[in-house]
């Protein structure tokens, strides 16, 4: 009797420890015919990413969670050449995955509970004002180029999020740029670009609204500010979204982002499969550069809660650069899991 006991005492341990913790795998792959920026017309594995989460429960109201997500585009053919980029010779190994096939995306630590969040990771830093982008769309190059949201970049991220009051959510965070190795860039401190970041979000019923104040330092050489704001209405089967970033210092100047962004969509479900959309961002002409603008229209077919059906085209123009005015296409079936 005691020793069964003693059994089903350790065996609750274990339950109850593991129960404290939980790993979750996410991913969405999205399969296309489509013509990107370059004109070139391809079926290709557009979109292929895999998220694993890892939440403990610390007790107290306290948890830690680990986040790590990988871009796996399936198997890739080397260049005659060394891939210098995985330290593979590929005249003597052929046919190998290298760093377009599988590679690392957002890697991060959170510590979270009645005091809020701290997060450290290693991150791609991000655009407030693609938060407007309501509409499901899928062009393989979209609203996230550079003449229009703005440039990103790879680095390390520290930031802490207040507790949510009244619905107000407000944080800080800087980031640091690194190279492609993330390693200092030009192997020199002074070198490298930090974003420091004062922001937040407001989200109550069927309005939600991001903002944020961006702080740039390139090294010793130049400084910018960049203020974004987004904003997304959903009314019924509607959803709208618009969002603005304004920029100035000599920072964007050298980067020619110097032109107000303005960003505008809408979707509509016409029915419980269906839904069409429409999306318009446009950079305005700033000092010594001109603008320039992007649109999209998009249809999506619900084939069940997790796979669609999806059509987008549209059209990327940047004044007086041949390079980046083009038509595009893209045709696909996306899953999620």
């Amino acid at each position: 009797m005691k020793k069964s006991l003693i059994a089903l005492a350790a065996l609750a341990a274990v339950t109850a420890a593991s129960a404290q913790s939980t790993v979750t795998i996410t991913g969405t792959y999205n399969v296309a015919a489509q013509k990107a920026a370059t004109g070139a017309e391809s079926i290709d594995l557009t979109d292929a990413n895999i998220t694993f989460t890892a939440v403990e429960d610390l007790g107290g109201g306290m948890k830690a969670t680990i986040s790590s997500q990988i871009q796996a585009q399936g198997r890739q053919d080397i260049s005659t050449a060394a891939d210098t980029s995985t330290n593979v010779n590929a005249g003597t190994v052929g046919n190998q995955a290298k760093k377009d096939g599988v590679y690392g995306r957002n890697a991060s630590v959170t510590l979270s509970g009645g005091f809020g969040a701290v997060s450290v990771g290693r991150l791609e830093s991000s655009n407030i004002i693609e938060k407007a982008i309501v509409t499901p769309h899928f062009l393989p190059n979209g609203f996230d180029r550079s003449y229009l949201a703005g440039s990103k970049s790879n680095g390390t991220s520290a930031g802490y999020t207040a507790p949510t009051m009244s619905g107000f959510t407000v944080g800080f965070s800087r980031f640091t740029n690194l190279d492609i190795n993330f390693a200092p860039v030009a192997g020199a401190a002074d070198a490298e670009l930090s974003i420091d970041t004062l922001g937040g979000n407001y989200s109550n019923g069927p309005l939600t609204v991001d903002f944020a104040n961006k702080r740039y330092t390139n090294g010793s050489t130049s400084k910018g500010t960049k203020n974004e704001i987004g904003a997304t209405y959903t009314m019924g089967p509607a959803k709208f979204g618009i969002g603005a970033a304004s920029h100035s210092g000599a920072y964007f100047r050298s980067t020619t982002m110097t032109g107000n962004t303005t960003a505008l969509s809408v979707s509509y479900l016409i029915t419980p499969e269906v839904t069409l959309g429409l999306a318009n961002m446009r950079r305005a002409d700033g000092a010594g550069i001109t603008g320039a603008k992007g649109v999209a229209y998009v249809a999506e077919y619900a084939l069940s809660k997790r796979t669609q059906l999806n059509a987008s085209a549209g059209k990327m123009q940047k004044a007086g650069d041949t390079a980046n005015n083009y038509n595009q296409y893209r045709l696909g079936i996306k899953s999620a899991f």
